[in-house]
């Protein structure tokens, strides 16, 4: 059994959009500090069928596309809960699963089908309906007695002691005490579902994601737009898989990367939304995120400083010349009136 290691999860699909599931695509370790976030784009393949700001109704009908992106976002309840869920979920222990089925499968089923409903009705841009979903799953503003994970965990806290009182006398030592750190574990692994403020840090760094997400592609000109996420994690670690373009373009997946959280949401505190979404952009053009430190943050903040510099300097240059054009215009009409004020007067006498 593993903890703490992330698994990538994404959406398998032939094209005829027969067949649909959710597969493993590779496991890695995380340091603590570490959490994922997702893009709020849908890539098939190479191609991203879905962006930031696209409502369903901007879809084609009847496309390929449309399938995809309705089948995709059905999924997404169980994607997100893969990345955000590594260090709680326990694997190949059919008491854990069947507790965590128990108390979480019907729910994300509901919120799957809310999600398709929400976005089939366009009552949402995919960015906003992602963050719909890290909502429902985590809600971090629901009293804490009726909160699904809080009951998750304390599910899990029984089982772990309940597994460690049922731990015999007759064992050896070394048993005994691998059993007990079992035990631990998973009781450490409840008290992380009932931790509300650490789901709510998880929470908005991706609405932090998203919106810097959806201001860069409402914004940037189209040439810079082909460069974003042309090569992400998600698709490296395909291509690391040994898969070919044409098994690639069977994939549906969000793209992700792995940001110290901490550091993330201090530098928007402090330094707001603009150093931030530079951030988000280098990530998009292939930055490890786990690379970001506090001196990248601040050679980050340089360029912005500098960047708005230029622009108030452009802005100031352009307002001299608006007023320069200004002032020559009064400064022409008068000479007019001057001219057709002495016609008038050389005319009477």
């Amino acid at each position: 059994m593993r903890f703490g290691a992330l698994q990538v999860l994404v959406l398998f699909g032939w094209m005829t959009c027969s067949t649909f599931r959710v597969e493993s695509l590779g496991v890695f370790d995380l340091a603590e500090n570490e959490r994922p976030v997702l893009f709020p784009i849908i890539f098939y393949g190479s191609n991203a069928i879905v962006l930031p700001n696209t409502r369903f109704k901007d879809l084609e009908k009847g496309t390929s596309e449309e399938v995809h992106a309705k089948r995709f976002i059905s999924c997404i309840p169980r994607m997100v809960l893969s990345f955000m869920f590594y260090d709680v979920y326990c694997k190949d222990d059919s008491r854990l699963e069947r507790i965590f089925v128990r108390e979480m499968g019907r729910y994300m089923e509901r919120i799957s089908e809310e999600a398709l409903s929400v976005y089939a009705k366009g009552r949402k841009t995919f960015g906003e309906l992602l963050l719909m979903v890290y909502d429902r799953l985590f809600e971090c503003d629901v009293r804490d007695r009726n909160r699904r994970m809080t009951i998750l965990g304390r599910r899990l806290i029984e089982e772990a002691d309940k597994m460690m009182d049922d731990i015999g006398d007759d064992i050896d030592v070394e048993e005994r005490e691998e059993r007990e750190d079992f035990c631990s574990v998973i009781k450490e692994r409840g008290e992380k579902c009932c931790n509300v403020e650490r789901w709510r840090r998880i929470v908005r760094a991706e609405s932090v994601v998203c919106d810097a997400s959806a201001s860069l592609y409402s914004k940037l000109p189209e040439e810079e737009l082909l460069g974003l996420l042309a090569e992400g994690c998600t698709k490296k670690i395909l291509k690391k898989k040994g898969l070919s373009e044409e098994e690639l373009s069977e994939k549906g997946y969000l793209e992700h990367n792995i940001i110290d959280t901490g550091l993330f949401l201090d530098t928007y505190d402090k330094h707001g939304s603009e150093v931030v979404k530079e951030i988000v952009r280098q990530m998009m053009l292939g930055k490890d995120g786990r690379e970001i430190d506090s001196k990248y943050v601040e050679k980050v903040v340089r360029v912005v400083d500098e960047r708005r510099r230029r622009r108030e300097l452009e802005a100031s240059r352009h307002a001299a010349e608006l007023l320069g054009e200004e002032l020559s215009g009064k400064k022409s009409k008068g000479k007019a009136k001057g001219k057709k004020s002495k016609r008038k007067s050389g005319g009477g006498g």
